[in-house]
């Protein structure tokens, strides 16, 4: 045999078979690091399950602050405006066993994590998620609801993040402003129906000034404070065309001066969090 013939056979009976094999288990290997990336990025809490590997914005203590602390154990319908994740939507639905339950959400890729985390939840059945922006879903929709809840954006002003994404889920002008929030919540409440937010002090006072010229009426604050002394943002109810005669006025601290987290922040999220 020449030693072309047999260079030949040994490319097509030896290496070519080994290359191929090699391919594979890389194939393999490749395949099964983008599955450990992905459980690493999702966020596991008693009752579901947060898939965030598309989303502008993830987990994080405003949200779970919001979903912990919102008064919505007597809604029937409730609407999670700018869902993200649906982390929020899913942390109503856990509070509230029978409550029918809409999430609605403008970016494209934050909306595919939170459908699927919907889809895959124990609550999936009354549940929905909705890609659009909420000032189209509020003109052409019929329906109405009892409690709305929103982790707005709320940079006013500044420079946006180069992250178009991030920039749309962070800053009002780019994506849903606050006299938006006030209008379009209202035509999608009933009398008595409550919204039921987050915001920065400062942008809470702002929001609520444009809230009360479209009759809405505050209901409930709490000042949260990150650390002694130190204040962070604020959690608000508001109820429409029902005055109230008492505003509740609360406040939460999230650590201790150790850094260590607080009784109370851990008593108001035990409820989620796996290490509480």
């Amino acid at each position: 045999m020449c030693l072309k013939g047999f260079h030949k056979i040994y490319f097509h009976t030896i290496l070519m078979p080994y290359i191929c094999e090699r391919e594979t288990e890389l194939r393999d290997f490749n395949l099964r690091l983008v599955n450990i990336k992905k459980k690493i990025n999702d966020f596991t809490f008693k009752q579901f399950v947060i898939k965030q590997q598309r989303a502008a914005m993830r987990v994080n203590t405003d949200g779970v602050l919001l979903g912990a602390w919102a008064n919505i154990e007597t809604a029937t319908h409730i609407l999670d405006i700018g869902t993200g994740t649906g982390t929020i939507a899913l942390m109503m639905a856990q509070r509230n066993a029978t409550a029918s339950i809409k999430a609605i959400e403008l970016d494209l890729p934050s909306f595919m994590d939170a459908d699927e985390n919907i889809s895959q939840s124990v609550f999936s059945a009354r549940m929905s998620a909705i890609h659009g922006d909420v000032q189209t879903y509020s003109a052409c929709s019929q329906e109405v609801f009892d409690h709305i809840i929103s982790n707005p954006p709320y940079f006013i002003s500044g420079t946006a993040s180069l992250n178009i994404q991030k920039a749309n889920a962070r800053h009002t002008a780019d994506s849903l402003s606050f006299n938006d929030l006030v209008i379009c919540s209202k035509k999608l409440m009933k009398r008595g129906a409550k919204l039921s937010l987050i915001l920065p002090t400062e942008e809470m006072e702002i929001f609520h000034k444009l809230a009360v010229l479209e009759s809405f009426h505050l209901e409930r604050r709490c000042q949260v404070f990150k650390k002694p002394n130190v204040k962070g943002r604020v959690l608000a109810t508001y109820i429409l065309n029902k005055e109230t005669n008492i505003i509740e006025e609360e406040e939460l601290l999230i650590r201790e001066s150790d850094g260590s987290y607080s009784c109370e922040y851990k008593k108001l999220t035990k409820e989620f969090y796996l290490n509480y």
